[in-house]
């Protein structure tokens, strides 16, 4: 199943192309579930609110409580559910339906395979790339700084995280190709 979705999108990269644009580089995530520290911290919130959930549950199930109360129940057990496991089980699917590709313009990320979600950025001697890598060679690479979006009444913004190719095996070899096509862009 898996191998059938990765051909598919290796072949949906394609499609994306403008004409004359040449591929010069495709890739993907690794696959599989991936803990970082966000998702820690993230997670044991969502365990304190699962075993909140839990308790609730237990006593509204003790209680005797209304078919209306117990439905509540269901519903914070079911978004505690998915806080704690669902969101990491989430990422590892979309992870599978993701490529990313380097051409002679720009980068792009597609996600998704029925109905793709496509992320183009241009690639001129003025986009920020940033390289997050180890040791092996792996890592990310990060196009621009992210977007910045209001949040509440007050006005705050906060600074939605930037396009990525996230957790790629070729990190490195793929940051030096997108350097070399900014240097190219430049020259006339």
């Amino acid at each position: 199943m898996s191998d059938d979705i990765s051909r598919l999108l290796d072949v949906t990269v394609f499609q994306y192309l403008d004409g004359g644009e040449r591929l010069l580089w495709t890739g993907k995530p690794r696959p599989g579930l991936r803990f970082r520290w966000a998702t820690l911290r993230s997670l044991l919130g969502s365990l304190i609110w699962a075993a909140v959930a839990v308790f609730f549950a237990i006593n509204i199930w003790r209680g005797g409580a209304t078919v209306s109360n117990f439905f509540v129940a269901l519903g914070l057990i079911g978004f505690a559910l998915y806080s704690t496991v669902g969101r990491i089980a989430l990422e590892a699917w979309l992870r599978l339906r993701t490529r990313y590709a380097v051409t002679d313009r720009r980068v792009l990320i597609i996600q998704g395979v029925n109905q793709p979600t496509i992320q183009s950025i241009d690639l001129t001697p003025t986009t920020q790339v940033t390289s997050d890598l180890r040791g092996d060679g792996s890592g990310s690479l990060s196009f621009g700084e992210g977007q910045l979006v209001a949040t509440g009444r007050r006005g705050r913004t906060r600074r939605l995280p930037p396009p990525t190719f996230d957790d790629i095996p070729d990190a490195q070899q793929a940051y030096a190709l997108i350097q070399r096509v900014m240097h190219t862009q430049q020259t006339p």
